[in-house]
């Protein structure tokens, strides 16, 4: 390699480092202190009574992140499969119970209804997954107690002992 390639590719990951720079140092939840924790989920409970537009509580819920020096989390919703997997006819009949109604309760009636009909059953989603799938009943419900343990921290504490005691 020459002493042109060396710098060159020298240059491009300097450039790459200071691109990503801003987003590999944005905060997660675990970095904040349970004060601002509790704080940032008060305000996102206000933005989610000032009002019925989704718009606007989307852009106060991101200036209450952008608060806190955080990215708006994605939600991680995998419904593509499920709906790949229906037929054509059962696609329509859902996308009319999806403008049939205003009512979030009235669409979900019809697509149950909907479903039913067709004799297709969704499967219901365990709570805990992934890493805890592996778990004996007893140590899920004791992850469950976790929970209530009062702080993050104590919280944190709490599974990483359970979980240390299921690998043993």
């Amino acid at each position: 390699m020459t002493t042109a390639q060396r710098l060159l590719s020298i240059m491009f990951l300097g450039s790459l480092a200071i691109a990503l720079a801003p987003s590999a140092s944005a905060a997660t939840p675990h970095d904040l202190s349970d004060t601002d924790r509790e704080a940032l989920r008060a305000e996102l409970r206000a933005c989610r009574d000032q009002s019925d537009d989704r718009q606007v509580r989307r852009s106060c819920a991101k200036a209450a992140f952008e608060k806190y020096g955080m990215q708006k989390p994605k939600k991680h919703i995998n419904r593509r499969r499920f709906r790949k997997n229906l037929s054509e006819d059962v696609r329509t009949e859902l996308k009319a119970c999806r403008d049939q109604s205003d009512d979030r309760e009235v669409r979900k009636a019809c697509a149950k209804q909907v479903l039913e009909n067709h004799g297709i059953e969704r499967q219901k989603r365990s709570r805990i997954r992934g890493r805890f799938s592996h778990l004996t009943d007893e140590q899920k419900s004791a992850l469950r107690e976790c929970r209530s343990a009062g702080s993050h921290q104590e919280i944190r504490s709490c599974m990483q002992r359970i979980l240390n005691d299921s690998q043993n």
